[in-house]
This record gives structure tokens, C-alpha cells and sequence, in this order.
């Protein structure tokens, strides 16, 4: 059986389903847009949330914030992408941008110390065999 939708448009529907007044509309577009909603009901629309942003934007406070810490690690948001704040700091202060197997090495320990005299890039390799010699002269340290 055929149907037309408050579109204009022509559709095929069942007629148990016509009479189930189940298949009104040609589409789930047409249903959405043809809708009728309960009288005496405001409806209100959301706020946007201002600390939410989408990807390529710049957040809320604009990388100008103290970020956050997760995994011992200060991150902050630079052009919308999550970055470790030491390797924002070393890439701005020699004005070039770290390769991946490039590491910024605390030379404190301190993880969330990222002034510039604390800081020093190292190879992978190189900063691997200093904590592993690091490692060694605390073990001989305990003994």
C-alpha cells in the first residue's frame, strides 16, 4: 500500500502499520523534522560547555593555564594537542622541534621541575644507560 509522508513524498507502508499508526513518515529525517511535541512544554536549550573544545581549537584558557599532572608528568594543551610541558619548554627555548627519539632528562629527579637549567636532551639510548648507571650506584649505595 502506499503512503504519503507530510513531505509530499510517496512511500510504500504496511497497512496494519499504517492503522498501528506506525509508518507516517517516508524517513527517519521526515519523522524528526514532522514531529509533534507535547503542548505547555518549554524546552530549553544547553550551554555549551566552556572547557570543552574541539579538536584543531585552542582550549578555554588557551595553553596559558598550568595544565595537569598524570603519570608523574605536568601536560599542557598546545593547538589542541596534549603535550609534556618539558618538551614544550626545551622546543621553545632552542627553537626547533624535538624528533620523537629525542628525551628531556630532569637532571633533579624532579619530574615536575621543568626549569630550564633542570633540563637536558638526550638520545634514547643515552638516557637509558644514565638511569641504568644511576640505577647501579644506588644499589651499591644499599649494600
Amino acid at each position: 500500500m502506499r503512503a504519503i509522508c507530510k513531505c509530499g513524498k510517496e512511500f510504500k507502508a504496511q497497512p496494519h502499520r499504517i492503522k498501528e499508526g506506525k509508518d507516517k513518515y517516508c524517513s527517519k529525517g521526515c519523522g524528526y523534522k514532522y514531529r509533534t511535541r507535547p503542548k505547555g512544554l518549554n524546552y530549553k536549550k544547553h550551554k555549551e560547555n566552556p572547557t570543552s573544545f574541539k579538536k584543531g581549537n585552542i582550549s578555554w584558557n588557551e595553553g596559558k593555564g598550568k595544565g595537569w599532572i598524570y603519570e608523574e608528568y605536568r601536560y599542557i594543551n598546545v593547538d589542541g594537542k596534549k603535550k609534556r610541558e618539558q618538551r614544550v619548554i626545551i622546543e621553545n627555548y632552542t627553537q626547533r622541534k624535538l624528533l620523537p627519539k629525542e628525551i628531556v632528562h630532569h637532571i633533579n629527579q624532579n619530574k615536575l621541575d621543568n626549569r630550564i637549567e633542570n633540563l637536558k636532551v638526550m638520545s634514547l639510548s643515552n638516557h637509558l644507560k644514565l638511569h641504568h648507571n644511576l640505577r647501579r650506584r644506588k644499589k651499591c649505595q644499599e649494600v
